[in-house]
Order: C-alpha cells, then structure tokens, then sequence
C-alpha cells in the first residue's frame, strides 16, 4: 500500500516542480532579448506571464507552450517582471518561478544617427578609392 501512494506524489511532484527562468541580459539597450526557463521534465508546457510591476498587477501570458525559450522584441523603453510555472494540460499547474527583471533601455537616436553617418563615410571613401583605382588601372592600360 506504500507503494500505491509513493507512486502518484513522485508524478505529482515531478509535475509541479519549479521552473528556472533566465534572461540573456540585465538591461536591453539592442531592442530585443532573450528568455530562456527549464524544468527536469522534458515534456511539460509552460506559461510565462510578463508584467511592468513586481506585483505582477494586470499580468498577460506572453506564452504557452512546450518551448523553452523566446527572443521578446519591440518593447518600449521601462522595466518588466517575467515569471514562468508549469502548466499541465490535465494535471497540478505549478508554482511560480523567481521573477526575472529586464530593463529596456535603448541607444539614443543621437547614438544611432552617429552610427550611421561613421557608415556612410566609410562606404563613400570605399567608393571614391574603388573609382580612383579604376581610372588609374584604365590610363595605364591605354598608354
């Protein structure tokens, strides 16, 4: 009779173990990032929930499913909380994971603009030294 009950609270157990949630960086200034969570169970589905507060007041589910990682993108610049648990089709839905935080601070349009001008002058020296070239390899070729 042990056995009968050790049996389910191991599966139980297994099912409603934590999830480890992570995030690939701490402040986001590129315009994406990623979140990764895991689990010892290779075939469950998760929830992850996002939210601007810790509290996690008016929570919305970024994703369900058996995935285990997703790349977030087009967040405007603020601080968000990420949580994730297991959630069984038919079964115990798990406990909550440690909340991650991620800040989204993105370059400022000056940084951005002085990036692009750097480019274009570079790609204007390459064109102007790719036609002198070519105009002095003519002039020999015809002498």
């Amino acid at each position: 009779m042990t056995v009968l009950i050790f049996i389910p609270l191991f599966f139980a157990t297994s099912i409603c173990s934590a999830v480890e949630l992570e995030s690939d960086t701490d402040v986001a200034t590129a315009g994406y990032y990623q979140l990764k969570w895991q689990n010892a169970d290779k075939n469950v589905r998760f929830e992850i929930e996002e939210a601007d507060n810790l509290a996690f007041d008016d929570a919305r589910r970024l994703y369900q499913g058996r995935d285990r990682a997703t790349v977030i993108t087009g967040r405007p610049d603020g601080i968000y909380y990420y949580r994730a648990r297991i959630a069984a089709v038919d079964g115990p839905t798990g406990s909550w994971s440690d909340t991650v935080k991620v800040e989204v601070d993105h370059h400022p349009l000056s940084r951005a603009l002085g990036f692009f001008s750097i480019g274009a002058i570079v790609f204007i020296a390459i064109l102007v030294a790719i036609l002198i070239g070519n105009r002095r390899y003519h002039i020999k070729e015809s002498v």
